[in-house]
């Protein structure tokens, strides 16, 4: 069943976002292939898309947010 997946934090230093988010969808991808029973949690496809995930004041927001996915895996 879809709902007993095991959920996996997946992360990597964060250089370049225009060439580590690519990199990161390609690491998703081959984990859902190789495992199908884990559901990758990658806060770095997801929280770019609403935050500036750049290093910077806006750190110390993203932090617990990214702390509290790791509890949940």
């Amino acid at each position: 069943m879809e709902n007993e997946r095991k959920m996996v934090y997946v992360t990597m230093p964060v250089r370049r976002l225009e060439d580590d988010i690519p990199k990161m969808r390609r690491y998703c991808q081959l984990i859902t292939k190789e495992y199908p029973d884990v559901l990758p949690v990658a806060p770095l496809l997801y929280f770019p898309q609403f935050t500036d995930y750049r290093e910077g004041e806006n750190r110390d927001q993203l932090t617990p947010m990214e702390e509290r996915l790791l509890q949940q895996c």
